[in-house]
């Protein structure tokens, strides 16, 4: 019995974890991603304040934390399938995550993270 209920207790993570990972709909495109966006920015020293994200169609992104004395910009590319971003000033990379209004803007360090909504 205890096999049973292992086995079908594995059968359900899988399950999970296999839904987890299935795109919900067509890749996001740079052009989807165009305007101005307000929202969060956080970083790993634990400071964080209001933000202002503006993207062109063409790629290129500026930011804005000014509580935070921080501007930044750079490019974002539809690569694969995923919205990668790299900051010109920093050389920072990272990832865009578009789920509906609200755009997750990702480092690969780990060091930033930023949550926005169509402004």
């Amino acid at each position: 019995m205890k096999l049973i209920s292992s086995i079908a207790v594995i059968t359900l993570l899988v399950t999970f974890a296999a839904c987890a990972t299935v795109p919900t709909g067509p890749a996001p495109s740079v052009k989807d991603v165009a305007g101005t966006w307000t929202g969060t920015f956080s970083n790993a020293r634990g400071q964080s304040g209001p933000a202002t994200l503006t993207a062109g169609e063409d790629g290129k992104w500026s930011l804005s934390v000014p509580s935070l004395n921080i501007k930044a910009s750079g490019t974002v590319s539809a690569e694969q399938g995923v919205l990668r971003w790299r900051s010109e000033d920093t050389n920072r990379t990272g990832t865009w995550t578009l789920r509906g209004n609200t755009l997750v803007v990702d480092s690969d360090d780990g060091n930033t993270k930023s949550v926005y909504t169509r402004g």
